[in-house]
Order: structure tokens, then C-alpha cells, then sequence
């Protein structure tokens, strides 16, 4: 642990601007700026959420920090311009520093970080400025963009392109134009060489369009979309979990977001539908992109407390025997949701949802978990797909500075998975178990809070049954088959400074 005290004061003080306070300055009458550093600590202790079995060693401790520091020039109404440097981990996950070993994750092990990986890079840059004398404006630069409640159009990474966007007091309409992959390929800043063994390939060749428009009104708002996501990637530089050899996949989506408020009563609801196709080589049948998603929110806010429920329902593929045996879905139809197509998952490293489910089952929090394995079509839990999700949860505020919240999960697959038992397929259940995340968040000060946020995972039948079929990644994925499952959980430790 001595040997790593150099790294953390390197972390704290390689970057001049983490010796300021946070900063807001007139330059000149019409050019203001802003600073602010943040800085994020984190203990955590994660158990069984690989293999839930109890048996086996397999829990890790760990030390984790994500920092990042922030600049903003804004001149008159005319020109702003942003730029924010970051130091993460994989994935934009806390980064490990001290552990008691290597942090084994569903995509492989990672190693403590250290000089140089811990000096940021930029992670962020954009300049927003209005179009010559029309009633627009102009971003152009790395950022991220996404709509309704970002499940729909992707929006957890930043990307390179730009948005031409009109916006008044209750109206906005956006363009935004994206090349995937374009942040990965030039890196500004230290690469991290592990990545690159955690399966983050950078090598496609795809172009996202999307337009939207924001109507809002005193009692609600509503948001239509539609987004392209145009991938011509040769079919020799794919991953992908359809075996057919594609050259050209265009994934449309198109969907609505609305909410409504009464009073202290709040309801939302979206809605969003896949449709388009992949050009199949060998003048076999295209695939046909034909997934949906349904999600609902309402909470009440009854001054001190607020009690809240939501519900996620994204479709999935049907699979068959022959689908498990041989890993990936044999259908012309491709009926699972997603913002990136399964011809291509090369593309989730650039593309892909920024919504979050619960904190151990899909990895929703800043711990090196990306989730349990289940049932689905890209070997992701975090991807929201394949599943019915209800939530019902509440919020505390004891004082002004101190607020808990309590949230219960139920996790069933949208379709039926198959496995092998005794060389014949077996029909194996929906039910994928159940989750209680608690969350507490205390503010020390206006720069400093301390939060703890813990999960515990219990499975459903689908993790007992017994199986002598699959592999952890595979379609119908299982830590174990030998008909038992224990619980898994995760605690996370918060210290976050802004400065």
C-alpha cells in the first residue's frame, strides 16, 4: 500500500487546475469563466456476483477514484466553449488503485491503475456558437447526446460530431450527427493499454444520425425521435451474435417521451421501436430489425418523502436449442431492442444506452460490476434488453443535507431461454430473481458528501436450474448449473470533493 501512496498524490496533484478551488470569473464584461475539479473516492466490496456461489473465494475489496476537471468560456450569448478532462476506469466505471488483488470482471481482470494511467485525458470538448444571424446554434465537438430517458438513442459516451439545434422558452428541435468510434481511435490523452484485453475493439465504420424535437408546457412535456444508426463495417472485422455475413446494417429507431405533472404528482411514459435491416451477403434474406420498448414512471413528492415506481419492458430474440449449442440466434428476425445492432457489438464501446437498472444485477453503479449474466442477445446485463423490470422505491429526506432511498427490483426475462439437461433442450424459467438497493447520500458541506450504496442479488429459478449446457457469455448464460444460487451483493463507500 506504500508504493501506491506516489500514485494517489500524483492523482490529486499532476493537474495544475486540482490546486484551485472551484473558479467563476468576468474576464471582461462579456467573457466569463468557470472551473470546477471533481474528485470521487470509493471503497468497495463486491461477493459472488460472478458465479453466486458462496463457496468460492471470488469476492473483492478495492479502492476506487474517478476525477475529472471541468472549463467553460462563454462569450455574450454568441460563443461557449467546454472542455473536461477525466481520469476513470474501464467503461467509465471507478478505477481501481489499492486492491487486495486483480478486480475480475465478466470481460477479464483488471489491474490496479497507476502513472500514467491515472493522468487524464480529454474526455470531453465541444463549442456551442450561434449560426451566423438565424435563429440556430451550432455544437460541434465530443459529447455526449441522448433523449427521453435514455434507453432509445444511446448517450453513456462521449462522441465526436455535431448538432445544429433551435431552441426557445417550451420549443426545441435538434440534428445531431455522430461518427462512432472516431473518440476511441484518437485518444487524447494516456492509453490504457488493458483495455484492449477486456474485448474494447475500435475498428468500425459507422455514421448515427438523429433528429428531435422538446415541446414543454407548464404541466408536462413531450419529445418524438428518430434516430439511424448506418454501419457498413466489413463483415471480417464484425463480432457479432447472428452467423450470417453482413456488409451493411441500418438500424432506425423511432419513439416518444412524455411527461406530465400534477402538482406534486408526476407521470412519464416512452415508448421506442426498431425497424430497418441488414444486407445479408450470399443473397440470403436480410435480417430485419423488428424490437420495442415500453417504459413507465410516476413518484408523489410528499415534501419529505417520495415514493416513486417505474417499469421497463424491452423485447427480446426467441431462441431455440441449436441457438444455444451454437451461440448466436440462426432468425432473419432480430426482435431484441437495442440503440446498436447484434451484426455489430463491436459498436457498444461508442453507442449504448445511458439508463441504468439496479445497482448488482445490471451493474447500475460505479463498482467494478457490470451486472450478472442473463438471458439475451448481446452478453451484456447492463443492456437493458430481453427484460421486464418493475421498481417500486422511496426517497427519505431526513435533513436538507441528508437523503436515503430504498428501492426493490424484480428482474424476468422478456422470452424464454433454452439449455441442455441430459442431451435434450429444456424450457427454463423467466423468473430471474429479485434486488433491495439502498442508497444513503450525506453533504458534509457545499464541496463535500459522503454516500453508501449497497445491493444485495437474489436469484430466481432461472439460476437454479439444473444444466449441464453454456458458458458464462453465451446466450443462455449461467454462473453455475448445478441447480443451486446464492446471493450476491455489492457496497459501495463515497467520498466525492468538488473543488
Amino acid at each position: 500500500m506504500i508504493k501506491k501512496i506516489p500514485y494517489i498524490l500524483v492523482m490529486i496533484f499532476v493537474f495544475p487546475p486540482f490546486t484551485f478551488s472551484e473558479t467563476f470569473c468576468n474576464i471582461s464584461p462579456n467573457l466569463k469563466l468557470f472551473i470546477k475539479n471533481h474528485l470521487r473516492f470509493s471503497g468497495n466490496s463486491i461477493g459472488n456476483n460472478l458465479d453466486l456461489d458462496s463457496k468460492k473465494s471470488d469476492g473483492v475489496t478495492y479502492v476506487g477514484y474517478t476525477y475529472d476537471t471541468e472549463f467553460n468560456i462563454t462569450y455574450k450569448d454568441f460563443l461557449i466553449s467546454f472542455i473536461r478532462f477525466e481520469s476513470s476506469g474501464p467503461f467509465d466505471y471507478d478505477a481501481p488503485i489499492l486492491s487486495d488483488k486483480k478486480v475480475n470482471t465478466l470481460f477479464g481482470e483488471v489491474d490496479n491503475y497507476s502513472v500514467p494511467e491515472i493522468i487524464p485525458r480529454v474526455e470531453e470538448y465541444w463549442i456551442d456558437s450561434l449560426i451566423f444571424h438565424l435563429p440556430a446554434r451550432l455544437k460541434l465537438g465530443q459529447y455526449a447526446y441522448h433523449v427521453g430517458n435514455g434507453y432509445a438513442l444511446g448517450g453513456y459516451y462521449e462522441n465526436c460530431g455535431f448538432s445544429a439545434y433551435s431552441m426557445s422558452e417550451d420549443f426545441k428541435w435538434t440534428f445531431s450527427y455522430v461518427k462512432p468510434d472516431v473518440v476511441n481511435k484518437i485518444i487524447l490523452g494516456p492509453q490504457v493499454p488493458q483495455e484492449r484485453s477486456l474485448d474494447v475493439e475500435y475498428d468500425s465504420n459507422a455514421h448515427f444520425v438523429s433528429f428531435d424535437v422538446l415541446m414543454k408546457r407548464d404541466n408536462g412535456l413531450l419529445q418524438p425521435y428518430i434516430g439511424l444508426l448506418h454501419d457498413t463495417t466489413p463483415s471480417n472485422r464484425r463480432v457479432s451474435t447472428i452467423p450470417f455475413p453482413v456488409n451493411e446494417d441500418n438500424l432506425f429507431t423511432i419513439g416518444i417521451d412524455t411527461e406530465i405533472y400534477f402538482d406534486t404528482l408526476h407521470v412519464g411514459f416512452e415508448v421506442a421501436k426498431n425497424f430497418g435491416s441488414a444486407n445479408v451477403l450470399d443473397d440470403r434474406d436480410d435480417i430485419i430489425h423488428k424490437g420495442y420498448m415500453a417504459y413507465a414512471d410516476i413518484f408523489y413528492n410528499f415534501e419529505k418523502f417520495t415514493p416513486r415506481s417505474k417499469l421497463l419492458m424491452s423485447s427480446g430474440n426467441k431462441m431455440d436449442a441449436d441457438d444455444v449449442v451454437q451461440g448466436c440466434f440462426n432468425s432473419h428476425s432480430n426482435n431484441a431492442f437495442s440503440v446498436y445492432s447484434p451484426t455489430n457489438i463491436n459498436l457498444s464501446d461508442t453507442i449504448y444506452p445511458a439508463a441504468y437498472g439496479p445497482f448488482v444485477a445490471t451493474g447500475g453503479s460505479y463498482g467494478l460490476n457490470y451486472g450478472i449474466v442473463r438471458p439475451g442477445t448481446f452478453g451484456d446485463p447492463y443492456q437493458l434488453n430481453n427484460l421486464i423490470l418493475p421498481n417500486i422505491g422511496i426517497d427519505i429526506q431526513i435533513t436538507d443535507t441528508w437523503l436515503l432511498s430504498l428501492d426493490y427490483w424484480y428482474l424476468r426475462s422478456f422470452e424464454h431461454a433454452i439449455g441442455i439437461l441430459n442431451n435434450h433442450p429444456i424450457t427454463l424459467s423467466s423468473d430471474l430473481g429479485h434486488e433491495l438497493d439502498f442508497y444513503s447520500s450525506y453533504d458534509l458541506t457545499d464541496h463535500i458528501s459522503f454516500s453508501l450504496q449497497t445491493g444485495i442479488f437474489f436469484p430466481g429459478r432461472y439460476y437454479h436450474e439444473k444444466r449441464n449446457d453454456g458458458d458464462i457469455l453465451g446466450l443462455a448464460p449461467a454462473p453455475r448449473f448445478d441447480g443451486d444460487a446464492d446471493p450476491a451483493y455489492q457496497i459501495e463507500l463515497v467520498t466525492e470533493i468538488i473543488f
